[in-house]
């Protein structure tokens, strides 16, 4: 019996890894709260709401704040990086730009203090300047001079833009917009994304991404159509999306409730947050073998090795039928599957034994659809360790293996 034991124990644990953990990385930062990340060269910056700027060098370990200049409130809406030039938006709308990686700032300029600023991004040799209420401005010398450009542009209250060659998308309070002649004129791209605040966006490949408060929307035709691709995501905080990076086929999302991993264009996600204590994510960016992700309620900032965070998970379920899909085999709290349209709605019953073939109290687990066939089981009350669970659906009977962390 003690063999046959040691040898389940081995290969039900031979497709499970253990999982990496997020490590804080906040170590000279003094106000936790990091809206916005930019990288130059081997160096990475961060704003924040009331210390100012800081850079690092060690990719995200440790921080020293570069504010000679600023203003004294030191509140950094956001940063952005054109060429040598680092600009920083102030909370009170005055943009600053450094050419000296942070050690010295100069006032670029005070036409928007009136204006209110959402964002200052760059394509790294143009800068541009969302508002509230007035629109799109953008600057081609370094932020010398700034030019207004709203014409098409019916929403005005501009929180982000993707530049991709000659096209810019500026996505909005409500809509997102597009331009094919490097902002002088926008038209309307709403095509199956109606009324959502934009807050990320990024290109991945030839997709469009973008996160709003009510999920992901991926475009493949440079945003004629967009699609939504939320499955995984599938609390309501987890549906507020500020910020993506990517690397290879895996992209990364910066949410409300922590960061997201997806392998497969956005068509599911999977919940990556061991380790971090605030997962509320406001900005995420790549830097060398490093994510870095900044919290949006002063708790600092995190980072793990991205490689870590890939293979944290050697997802390889055992299934007895193509029928059912695992989203989620690897959860704190809970577990997420779906089944075909023709056995959703059949569901009976579910039940979970640990892997010496022990029955888990069966009445204690019960499979909730949360929409689009999607299902999902309450398995906080479980100990850490690996469990298999039996899905009985339409007399068909499908088992796979999960783990519980703690």
């Amino acid at each position: 019996m003690k063999k046959s034991f040691l040898i389940l124990f081995v290969i039900i644990t031979s497709h499970f890894s253990i999982l990496a953990q997020w490590e804080l990385s906040d170590s000279g930062i003094t106000n936790g709260y990091i809206p916005s990340l930019a990288l130059m060269g081997s160096d990475i910056f961060l704003s924040t709401m009331g210390s100012g700027v800081y850079i690092s060098s060690d990719n995200g370990k440790s921080w020293s704040p570069r504010n000679n200049g600023l203003d004294e409130n030191n509140f950094i809406k956001c940063i952005a990086v054109s060429g040598n030039n680092i600009f920083a938006a102030t909370g009170s709308n005055i943009i600053y730009r450094s050419s000296d990686k942070g050690l010295n700032w100069i006032m670029s300029t005070n036409i928007f203090d009136t204006l209110g600023i959402y964002v200052v991004y760059s394509n790294g040799k143009d800068v541009f300047v969302g508002t509230s209420g007035a629109g799109v401005f953008i600057s081609t010398d370094d932020g010398l001079t700034w030019n207004q450009k709203n014409v098409g542009l019916t929403n005005k209250y501009v929180y982000n833009f993707l530049v991709d060659g000659t096209d810019i998308y500026a996505g909005t309070a409500t809509w997102i917009f597009k331009s094919t002649n490097y902002g002088e004129s926008w038209e309307l791209k709403n095509n199956g994304l109606e009324n959502k605040y934009l807050h990320g966006m990024t290109k991945f490949g030839s997709n469009i991404i973008v996160g709003t408060e009510d999920g992901i929307f991926i475009s493949s035709d440079k945003g004629e159509t967009w699609n939504k691709r939320s499955n995984g995501l599938t609390q309501q905080q987890s549906k507020w999306v500020y910020d993506f990076e990517y690397i290879g086929s895996h992209i990364f999302a910066g949410t409300r409730n922590g960061v997201y991993v997806s392998s497969d264009t956005g068509k599911s996600w999977i919940s990556r947050n061991e380790g971090m204590v605030d997962i509320g994510i406001y900005s995420l960016k790549i830097i060398n073998d490093y994510l870095v992700a900044g919290t949006s309620t002063m708790k600092g900032l995190y980072r793990i090795k991205y490689s870590d965070l890939l293979t944290g998970i050697d997802f390889d379920p055992i299934s007895s039928d193509p029928d059912l899909t695992i989203i989620s085999n690897c959860s704190s709290d809970k577990l997420q599957f779906m089944l075909k349209d023709e056995y959703s709605n059949k569901l009976l019953s579910i039940a979970i034994t640990d892997i010496i073939g022990n029955s888990i109290r069966q009445n204690d687990f019960q499979a909730i659809s949360i929409g689009d066939n999607i299902y999902e089981i309450d398995i906080s009350s479980l100990n850490a360790g690996m469990y298999f669970c039996s899905v009985n659906s339409n007399k068909r009977n499908n088992t796979f293996q999960f783990i519980v962390i703690r």
